[in-house]
Parts: C-alpha cells; sequence; structure tokens
C-alpha cells in the first residue's frame, strides 16, 4: 500500500493513512503497530477528517462516498452513500 493520505491525531499518538487500496489504515505510532483497517470506499480515500476527540473519522472518496466511522470500535456508523 502506498498512502496518499496521512493525518495525525492525539491525545495518543496515531495516525490515519489511505491508500490505492480503497482501505483506510489507523496505526499507533507507539507500538508501529495497525489498529484497524477500515473498508468502506470503491474507489480511492480523498478526505480524513476526525472529531476533536479523536473518536469519529469522517472519510470520503473518489468513489463519493461519505463515511463515518466509529474508531473506539474500528467501525462503520454511517455511510451516505453517494453524493
Amino acid at each position: 500500500m502506498a498512502a496518499k493520505w496521512l493525518t495525525l491525531s492525539g491525545p495518543t499518538i496515531s495516525i490515519r493513512s489511505a491508500g490505492n487500496d480503497h482501505s483506510i489504515r489507523l496505526w499507533d505510532l507507539n507500538t508501529r503497530s495497525c489498529l484497524f483497517t477500515l473498508d468502506g470506499h470503491v474507489g480511492v480515500a480523498r478526505a480524513l477528517a476526525f472529531s476533536p476527540d479523536g473518536g469519529t473519522l469522517l472519510t470520503g472518496g473518489a468513489d463519493q462516498i461519505l463515511n463515518v466511522w466509529d474508531l473506539s470500535a474500528g467501525k462503520l456508523q454511517v455511510n451516505a452513500g453517494v453524493l
């Protein structure tokens, strides 16, 4: 996977990455491990934004799909479908 987008968030040091494989990964930099792989796009995810508390991630993709993710569980909360 070649990362196309990276975002950093706290309070723990983590990275969210999106690549050509259409998935988004949440990484823990302290342990250097992948915590979750989020699969919900059929095209490249082009936008990543997280809530101030770091518990929710909003993703938008080249597929025109908008997803809302619960990062505490690593699960898709809402799929807004094609915009």
